[in-house]
């Protein structure tokens, strides 16, 4: 049975983009506002992974959820202008 879900292809995209905004081998976030771009976009694969989940599974929908909180403060902080010079670094 193969069900259609709303946010595959969306969710599909934002991996992509995302795979190719960070520079792995440099392990170095491009630019700024960038970042942001690709954290909104993310709401399309907490979207779709709420659609697969049963509705049984509270507790993934929960995880889901605070991934989401954790998100929308990471944002907030590129928003705000606190995170200048962001990096992403490689841990030895």
């Amino acid at each position: 049975m193969n069900e259609e879900y709303e946010m595959e292809e969306l969710a599909d995209m934002a991996i992509r983009e995302l795979r190719e905004f960070i520079d792995t081998e440099k392990q170095l976030v491009e630019e700024e506002h960038e970042l942001l771009s690709k954290l909104q976009s993310c709401d399309y694969i907490i979207g779709h992974l709420d659609e697969r989940i049963p509705a049984i599974m509270t507790h993934l929908h929960n995880l889901n959820g605070n991934i989401t909180e954790k998100l929308v403060e990471i944002r907030e902080l590129i928003e705000s202008g606190t995170l200048n010079e962001l990096r992403i670094l490689k841990e030895e």
